[in-house]
């Protein structure tokens, strides 16, 4: 298991400060991509549970945990941009791609368009076309008398799953609401910029069933009460990757840290399979 704390920094890319987590290993890394309104410490749960030997790499998106935030520039093309230029600058060599829900689009894509840098993929609750009544509800969590609370305890109350053990819950509270700059003292809000977590939302919706050309080995993971990732798009995307496998995991909305251990033994499975 990756027991110790991760290292953190950041890295100039072309709409600012990217931050990451870094635990250091082998190559060739694998880099882990958040859902679309987290960031990184998403995935911190997970790779305390790894054994994989492998450098990992996580950064958070534009707009959200410790990034930059520029104003607009949102689309999945802008954040597929920016994890090639991170690619890039941890050396431009192929990296295991590990992505859950947004970051499993974006993993999909860079998969399909660039699969020299890919040496493996394995998604988590893709949407490869986002249910309008999904965006709605979106974008009804995103109306501005939703992005702020009275205190943290107010939001641990509208956001946390009640499922969750005090670990994560305690993760979740830490890493995921910053102070907010107006309510009183003790007001929180969410760690990300919400215009740009709604743009990307909305560009969820354009099927991506078309832009699917994935020969990487690929593992197609669904959480067991996913309601972005049905089993029939579950059994659509695996027809369409050559040798794709298939697995399961105990999670609703947060599959990183609904199931943090079900993931990491399917990352680990999978990644310890392909030759490195």
């Amino acid at each position: 298991m990756t027991s110790r704390d991760p290292g953190a920094g950041f890295s100039e890319l072309g709409y600012g400060q990217s931050h990451q987590l870094e635990w250091g290993g082998c190559d060739p890394p694998v880099l882990l991509l958040h859902p679309n309104g987290m960031n990184a410490r998403v995935w911190e749960l997970v790779v305390r549970r790894l054994t994989l030997p492998n450098r990992i790499v996580v950064p958070d998106r534009r707009g959200h945990g410790l990034s930059a935030a520029p104003p607009a520039g949102y689309g999945l093309d802008d954040h597929l941009g920016d994890t090639l230029e991170l690619i890039g600058r941890l050396g431009g060599d192929p990296v295991h791609v590990v992505g859950a829900m947004t970051g499993a689009n974006l993993g999909i894509l860079l998969a399909s368009r660039m699969p020299g840098l890919v040496r493996s993929l394995v998604v988590v609750d893709p949407a490869p076309a986002l249910d309008p009544d999904v965006l709605r509800f979106a974008e009804e969590s995103l109306a501005e008398g939703n992005l702020r609370f009275p205190s943290l305890e107010a939001a641990l109350a509208k956001a946390a799953d009640p499922k969750w053990d005090a670990e994560t819950r305690a993760h979740y509270g830490r890493h995921f609401f910053r102070p907010a700059p107006v309510g009183g003292a003790g007001a929180v809000e969410w760690n990300f910029h919400a215009p740009g977590v709604l743009e990307t939302e909305r560009a969820l919706v354009r099927p991506l069933w078309d832009e699917i050309h994935v020969t990487c080995p690929t593992l197609v993971v669904r959480g067991a009460q996913s309601w972005v990732f049905s089993p029939e798009q579950q059994a659509r995307l695996v027809a369409l990757i050559p040798g794709a496998t298939v697995a399961e995991v105990a999670s609703r909305l947060h599959p990183p840290l609904d199931d943090p251990a079900g993931i990491a033994a399917a990352v680990d499975r999978h990644v310890l399979a392909v030759a490195p």
